[in-house]
């Protein structure tokens, strides 16, 4: 019951932070294409950093029961919307890639 409580209010704060790949790109215009190179490795790291969090949590949520199952569900939901950020991201630097270092 608390996880989507808390959802209901999460989500949508989330969901109007969304940005297309090109508003998202113009944060690493200023980045020369080596950065951008090192940028794409770290976002691509963090994403599966996030993804392993997100599963770990997400399993261990099933060995818990009562609040604390709650909360570790809660947790993997939000590793897993860190990911998809990071995924964004990724996506934007390959974007802006394309477009100046190719």
């Amino acid at each position: 019951m608390t996880k989507a409580i808390i959802s209901l209010f999460a989500i949508p704060l989330l969901a109007s932070g969304c940005t297309t790949v090109g508003q998202r790109a113009a944060k690493f215009s200023n980045l020369s294409c080596d950065q951008l190179a090192t940028a794409l490795d770290y976002e691509r790291r963090a994403e599966r950093s996030a993804r392993r969090t997100g599963a770990i949590t997400g399993v261990a949520s099933l060995f818990e029961s009562g609040r604390d199952e709650d909360m570790l569900g809660l947790d993997s939901d939000f590793s897993f919307l860190e990911a998809d950020d990071h995924r964004r991201s990724r996506r934007a630097i390959q974007w802006e890639q394309q477009r100046r270092c190719r």
